[in-house]
């Protein structure tokens, strides 16, 4: 017994001794990565499900992305990759059966293969209408094509198209005091249909304390002419504004976000006509400013943010995209951050 108790502690000796001989773990080096963002401007379907399908490490997944939406920025693995776009099942759970909601998952809106250059950062723009024009596929089949039914062993929608564009966001260093840059993208998509909103003119003003002011080059009009994307010019360049007050008094009438005016207003007109006339509305992003411990984030107060507003097509009549609400109706402009301002916390 005094023996197998010796060789017991002396084999637990050895088993320590090596434990301890391997105290440092292993490095991990991440393969060079880009950054990437997805807006979902296909106005026909709810909501879209963007995967990677090629390899899953280094490979976001935008899952659940609805029409008018975008995602933040994700790193993804550089080289060639291959992504495929698929209508997703998720808004009809309620009302599908689990085999129609598989048939749903299986319909490929679009599929293709980008190269992606490490440290550059892209948004993928998906534009256009998949055909399909179903509002609410839970019945139990249906023939191909009828009103409110998935087309019976369709695998592909086609018609939308993704362009994946690198982000040329400007080094945004010590800018002016009181001013950040915006750009516009028309999303109104060329279609000859309801949703076709062809060139436009986009106003950007300031909510003031007695009206409001246009500001931008030349008439007053911001962005002129602006085609849909993806033609060129459909995107524009940066223009650099003033920052809008926070000291402003709220305007009495004037829309606002929550009582919360201290923002920009935009405003389209079909291009070369007399006015705004499409869509007039706030954009809700007013930003925060940085302290000596929290970072700043980007808005229209903000100096040194830089945005991107996108204006999106109405959703098409019947289709599951105008199903989602009345404000799918009318064309509607979204703000989105490109870059926050300045670090201002180590």
């Amino acid at each position: 017994m005094k023996l197998f108790r010796y060789g017991a502690l002396a084999a637990a000796g050895a088993l320590l001794v090596a434990c301890d001989s391997n105290t440092g773990g292993t490095p991990t080096t991440l393969p060079p990565q880009a950054y990437v963002r997805y807006v979902n401007a296909v106005s026909d379907v709810n909501t879209i499900d963007l995967r990677f399908v090629d390899f899953v490490e280094g490979s976001p997944n935008f899952t659940g992305v609805q029409f008018r939406q975008f995602t933040p920025y994700q790193a993804v693995y550089a080289g060639t990759r291959h992504m495929t776009a698929f209508v997703s099942p998720l808004p009809y759970v309620a009302g599908a059966t689990p085999s129609r909601q598989t048939t749903i998952a299986n319909l490929v809106v679009d599929d293709t293969t980008v190269t992606f250059q490490a440290g550059v950062y892209y948004t993928i723009y998906h534009v256009g209408q998949t055909g399909l024009g179903f509002s609410n596929p839970g019945d139990a089949g249906g023939a191909a094509g009828a009103a409110g039914n998935v087309p019976n062993g369709a695998v592909s929608a086609g018609g939308a198209t993704m362009y994946v564009l690198i982000d040329t966001i400007p080094a945004v260093g010590n800018p002016a005091p009181a001013q950040v840059q915006v750009r516009t993208v028309n999303l109104g998509q060329p279609l000859a249909s309801a949703q076709g909103l062809g060139p436009v003119d986009m106003y950007l003003a300031r909510e003031t304390d007695a009206n409001l002011t246009v500001v931008g080059a030349g008439n007053g009009n911001a962005f002129t002419n602006v085609p849909p994307f993806p033609a060129a010019g459909g995107r524009t360049a940066y223009a650099t504004v003033n920052t809008r007050p926070t000291s402003a008094a709220v305007v009495t009438g004037a829309p606002n976000c929550a009582s919360q005016t201290n923002t920009f207003r935009w405003s389209a007109a079909t291009a070369g006509t007399a006015g705004p006339a499409l869509t007039s509305q706030v954009s809700c992003v007013i930003g925060t400013a940085g302290t000596t411990t929290v970072n700043g984030v980007a808005g229209a107060q903000i100096p040194g943010s830089v945005l991107t507003v996108l204006l999106f097509p109405a959703g098409k009549t019947g289709s599951a995209a105008a199903a989602a609400g009345a404000a799918f109706a009318s064309p509607l402009f979204v703000t989105m951050i490109d870059k926050n301002p300045p670090r201002t916390a180590p």
